[in-house]
């Protein structure tokens, strides 16, 4: 696909033109490829951080959670600075 066109604009199909979130999407994953790698990234030390879909699940649910503690309703806008290292 070309870099900012839509899957509608170039007559793609799959999960992303089913108007599904991002929250959606991942627990679909998650239900199919549960112990499955997700993510990986370096950390600090030069080790190497992996999560399963599951946990993705598990940590995406509990930051949620804390979000909605804090005030955040659903479909409010919320904005996020980080920097470029992920730590476990």
């Amino acid at each position: 696909m070309p870099q900012g066109a839509s899957s509608a604009q170039t007559g793609g199909s799959g999960l992303w033109t089913q108007g599904l979130s991002v929250p959606a999407l991942l627990h679909h994953q998650a239900g199919i490829h549960g112990a499955s790698l997700a993510l990986s990234a370096e950390s600090g030390g030069g080790s190497r951080q992996r999560l399963d879909y599951a946990a993705l699940c598990r940590r995406m649910d509990a930051a949620a959670g804390l979000l909605r503690q804090a005030g955040l309703g659903r479909q409010e806008r919320l904005a996020i600075y980080l920097t470029n290292d992920w730590a476990l």
